[in-house]
């Protein structure tokens, strides 16, 4: 989530991106923290259900 927050910064940086508006890092981390608690939740399911994963990827999980 870090790197892609840190490219979405670079993006707002461009001024026909951004306006003219100062946005600083730390905006754009409070911009995307309300992404967090979903990420953990997929995080947490993918390790406990391994088998989402490989469903996914069209192959089974070995016991």
């Amino acid at each position: 989530m870090g790197v892609l927050t840190f490219i979405l910064q670079n993006i707002v940086e461009r001024p026909e991106v951004g306006l003219g508006r100062d946005i600083r890092l730390g905006d754009t981390f409070r911009g995307v923290a309300m992404f967090l608690p979903t990420v953990v939740l997929v995080c947490v399911l993918l390790i406990l259900f391994p088998e989402i994963a490989a469903r996914a990827a069209g192959t089974r999980c070995r016991p």
